[in-house]
């Protein structure tokens, strides 16, 4: 092999080198930005479900408070002993 063969490799492997770490560069970009992107979604996606449960909790709540005191108001009896008395 001549000198200028192997220089001619040298220079061709080191470009080959080059290229390859330039597409896994690209190829990581692509991906933190993917992946980014994901967390991302995900976060708006987890914060609208805790709003979402958060309501529900608040609608369970007001709905058990007034059944209970209507429930306990009821099992007393004190309505139905007005209304006999009036």
């Amino acid at each position: 092999m001549g000198q200028k063969q192997a220089s001619a490799e040298a220079t061709r492997a080191f470009t080959a080198r080059v290229e390859y770490r330039r597409a896994v560069v690209v190829n990581e970009a692509a991906e933190n930005k993917a992946r980014a992107n994901r967390e991302r979604r995900l976060s708006a996606a987890l914060r609208e479900n805790l709003k979402r449960r958060k309501v529900q909790a608040r609608a369970r709540s007001l709905d058990t408070r007034t059944s209970d005191a209507a429930a306990a108001h009821d099992s007393a009896g004190i309505r139905e002993k007005d209304k006999e008395e009036a």
